[in-house]
Order: C-alpha cells, then structure tokens, then sequence
C-alpha cells in the first residue's frame, strides 16, 4: 500500500483510538474499589499518586519507544496494556490487584500518550496537508468527546447488573481501540 493510502487510512481511523481511548469506566472506579478490593478514601488518593508517579516515569522511555519503534507500535502496545488492566479490576478484587491493573493502565496510556498525535502529524505531512493538523485534530476531539459522553452516561448503568461490567466494558473498548490500531501504519 502506498505512503497516501497508508496516511489517508491513518486519519480515518483515528476517531477510533480517541473515542476507545477513554475510560468508560472512570466514574465507577472509586466506588467499585471501596465496595469489592477493600479500599478507603486514603486509598483512592494513594492510588491516584501512584498513578500519576507510574506515569511520570513511563513518559520519557515510552516517548523514546515510540520515536525508535514506531508510533503505531506504542498505539498497539498501550492499548494492550490497557485492555489487561482493566482485566486486573475484574479477575482480582484486592488491593494488590487493583494496583496492578492501575499499574498497567498508567503505562498504557504513557505508551499512547502523543504518539496518535504524532502519527496523524506525519500523515498529514505525507498528504502535504499538515496546516490542516489542529482541524483534524479538534474534529476528532470534539466526535470522540461526544462519543463519550454517550458511552459514560449508558456504562454505568450496566454497574446495577453486576459489578465489573462497566470494566469489562472497558476491555472490550480497549481492545477494540487495539483493533483499530492494527489496520494503521507508520508513514515515516
């Protein structure tokens, strides 16, 4: 497939990872974490610190990977990591569990964190259309945030039912993101 096909594939499909990428999930987290791992509010805070901290040492090596390995490659392999974290909420209803699964998430997202961005960048350069970047980018951003909105307001209601579903819901978004990811390529 030629380097415009490759790039104009690049950008259609980009919607998917922004709209796959959220966490559905999130406004169950700390509810779920208290109820069924045991966790009380000073955990939740710990929880998040360590998130943050995981993240903020992942950010430079999964930068490098992504500018050494590729973009989709990091795209590919923080989805990965997302999609077993949140199998880590479902299968592990402790504390150390809940750890992992946010382990695994923070360097998920520190995988994916600008490398779509960067990969829509190098597109719109093979396209010779790169002064097009924030429209593309603000197009996608404002479907992907509405997409969300739609999917945070009906997950939640799925918690009533059982438990874990919003998560597993959130694995299938997740893998789901993973597939779009495999129909992408780098350009560069």
């Amino acid at each position: 497939m030629n380097q415009l096909k490759i790039a104009n594939r690049n950008i259609k499909l980009y919607i998917f990872i922004k709209v796959f990428a959220k966490r559905v999930f999130l406004p169950l987290s700390a509810i779920y974490f208290m109820d069924y791992a045991g966790f009380s509010i000073r955990d939740i805070g710990i929880l998040a610190a360590f998130y943050a901290i995981v993240q903020l040492v992942a950010e430079v090596p999964t930068g490098y990977f992504a500018d050494k390995l590729g973009r989709i490659t990091s795209i590919r392999v923080g989805s990965f990591l997302l999609a077993i974290g949140t199998i880590f909420y479902v299968l592990f209803h402790n504390k150390t569990g809940v750890f992992a699964g946010v382990a695994l998430e923070a360097l998920g997202y520190s995988f994916m964190g600008g490398a779509g961005e960067a990969l829509i960048h190098d597109s719109l350069i093979v396209k010779k259309q790169e002064h097009e970047y924030t429209k593309v980018l603000s197009r996608t951003q404002s479907v992907s945030l509405i997409a969300n909105a739609v999917l945070l307001a009906l997950v939640p209601l799925t918690y009533a039912i059982d438990p874990r579903y919003p998560f597993l819901i959130g694995t299938v978004a997740y893998l789901s993101l993973f597939t779009a990811a495999l129909f992408m390529h780098d350009v560069t």
